[in-house]
């Protein structure tokens, strides 16, 4: 009790300051010198117990020849618990945390890889690039998805269109996106695992859209929608199709074609379920949640009424 009471004071006065800041511990080197056994276990838990320290070594002197040495102990008590405790933090996707402790810890690239892979999760690829080295895979990772994001962005229309193909930079985006979802959906963030889910539906609409019509799919300039509508009106009626209403520049009008023109394509069926008769569907329960349009809550009894009995575990099935 004394040592729970005190220590934190002397690390104060030892560091001559009382403005230390819990987000920045010390590094504490303890050590045993005499006292009895209950006395040296007293002082070692109220050190590792310390909010100001975070102890990494353990050391035991010599009464006679006064020289300092290693006890296992200090590993023990210190390496392995942060070592759970980092995967912890990483089994959630916590890659900012487990980076924290991990500076605590060897091999000292760790922490580079754990933050590299923290701005992977924020979808910042170039800075993740530049914090690992070339030869890691988390750069080759990273690349990947970079160049992936510069393949799906909006262009002005054009009649001479090349469709996007799909290469190994467009599966790393939906690999990308097919993990965040479901580990938001493990973490029970529903509205994040929706929002993982849509930029996943859009991506596959966007490019079984131009493969099956040889129509763009996003436009950079809002002026040439005009021209985006004529061209697809010209193609549905050149494919016999006039029953898919009035045409709109929108993602779920190009999942209809889609499900027209190729009812028995894979991405047809999931599209089916996802946009599916019962409301609130999946888009609905996306579209009106607080990553879109409102804050309807998401809950795994919203996906039961949207047709997922089983709840995220048929969604993840059905993408899958």
């Amino acid at each position: 009790s004394w040592y729970r009471e005190n220590l934190n004071l002397s690390l104060k006065k030892a560091v001559g300051s009382t403005q230390i800041k819990l987000d920045n511990p010390l590094r504490l080197h303890v050590s045993i010198n005499g006292g009895t056994p209950a006395i040296n276990v007293a002082f070692l838990l109220a050190a590792f117990g310390s909010g100001l320290g975070r102890v990494e070594d353990v050391w035991q002197v010599n009464d006679q020849t006064g020289q300092a040495h290693l006890l296992q102990v200090g590993h023990e008590l210190a390496g392995e618990p942060l070592r759970q405790t980092l995967k912890a933090h990483m089994e959630r996707g916590d890659w900012e945390g487990a980076a924290e402790l991990a500076a605590f810890l060897k091999p000292a690239y760790l922490e580079k890889s754990l933050r590299a892979m923290a701005d992977l999760r924020r979808g910042a690829f170039k800075e993740a690039q530049h914090r690992i080295n070339n030869r890691s895979s988390i750069y080759s990772w990273a690349k990947r998805l970079s160049a992936g994001t510069e393949k799906m962005k909006d262009k002005d229309f054009t009649d001479n269109y090349r469709p996007i193909a799909i290469d190994d930079d467009i599966r790393a985006i939906h690999a990308y996106l097919l993990n965040e979802m479901k580990l938001q959906f493990g973490r029970k963030d529903y509205p994040e695992a929706m929002g993982a889910l849509y930029r996943l539906q859009e991506s596959l609409v966007r490019i079984v859209f131009e493969q099956i019509t040889g129509i763009q799919s996003s436009l950079k300039r809002p002026m040439d929608k005009v021209k985006w509508i004529k061209k697809t009106s010209d193609f549905l009626t050149d494919s016999g199709i006039d029953d898919l209403g009035k045409i709109q520049f929108s993602r779920q009008f190009q999942a209809d074609v889609i499900r027209k023109l190729k009812p028995d394509h894979p991405l047809s069926r999931w599209l089916t379920r996802y946009y599916g008769k019962r409301q609130p569907n999946l888009a609905a329960l996306r579209n009106k949640s607080r990553l879109a349009h409102g804050f309807i809550e998401v809950t795994e009894i919203s996906f039961k009424k949207a047709g997922f009995d089983n709840g995220p575990i048929d969604i993840i099935q059905m993408v899958e």
